[in-house]
């Protein structure tokens, strides 16, 4: 997360040294895939897309050009091992974060029949619930795109860079809660960049509030051990949709506010 972020830094406040900020960015992403998510913060203009998608098919190429400098044996293991984990992943447990895992935990529980494979109810019922839950995360990270788009917000809108952390807490098949280390960066980056600012409306000003306590307690809960709770309260990964929930809220709340184009961009 550290390069990858770094690489997000050079890219955008030093255009000289973009090429420096794609080969931190892309070592990230070689020393784990997840980071990925974030290339779509490589954006100098949202609304040229044409130049958009170029940068981030070079980006993609480059990345799965570096996947052979070990030959293709290895990038073909890699491949197999990767999408065995996908379909069949190995660690299954409440440490498990993924939306994957904590469906599959939830229809166990449900079913009284256990992570078994050949259970009918989890095979019927896994499928649907697990694209539940990404078309929800797909929403909120649709929602925030739509907002940074129609405003002409910076990519490196802190908004934007913490739905896109959640999503790479759980949308791999293997997420251990460990990982939730390096999600303390995105959450201190948005929290730094909240300004309090009247909107004139009681209404949406109380909403705010309420959103922002929301997203605080809701990461603060991932700071504890809870065993003895509700599943719920007891797996990260709730807390973490509800998080990037909230947080496509309250930028829908404070950015479809009348404000000036000239504060909207700061």
């Amino acid at each position: 997360m550290a390069l990858c972020l770094a690489g997000l830094y050079l890219y955008h406040y030093h255009p000289r040294l973009r090429w420096l900020g794609y080969a931190l960015f892309s070592l990230s992403i070689q020393v784990k895939i997840f980071t990925g998510i974030f290339i779509l913060c490589f954006t100098h203009d949202w609304r040229d897309w044409k130049r958009n998608l170029l940068r981030w098919g070079a980006l993609l190429l480059a990345n799965l050009a570096a996947l052979f400098a070990l030959g293709p044996k290895v990038f073909n293991d890699f491949i197999t091992a990767l999408q065995n984990q996908t379909q069949f992943p190995s660690y299954v447990w409440l440490g498990n974060h993924s939306i994957n895992s904590f469906t599959k935990i939830v229809i166990s529980k449900i079913s009284d029949h256990g992570i078994d494979p050949h259970n009918p109810i989890l095979q019927t019922y896994h499928t649907l619930m697990q694209l539940g839950l990404l078309a929800f995360y797909g929403l909120c990270l649709a929602g925030v795109l739509w907002i940074v788009y129609r405003k002409r917000l910076s990519p490196l809108n802190p908004t934007l860079i913490l739905v896109l952390a959640v999503g790479s807490m759980v949308i791999p098949s293997t997420s251990h809660d460990y990982k939730l280390s390096v999600f303390a960066a995105p959450v201190a980056l948005f929290f730094n960049s909240l300004e309090w600012r009247r909107s004139g409306r009681l209404v949406t000003d109380i909403l705010s509030t309420l959103l922002v306590i929301i997203i605080g307690a809701a990461f603060t809960s991932m700071l504890f051990l809870h065993n003895s709770l509700p599943l719920l309260l007891n797996s990260n990964t709730p807390a973490l949709l509800l998080i990037a929930a909230a947080a496509a809220a309250l930028m829908w709340v404070r950015e479809g506010a009348s404000l000036p184009l000239r504060q909207r961009r700061s």
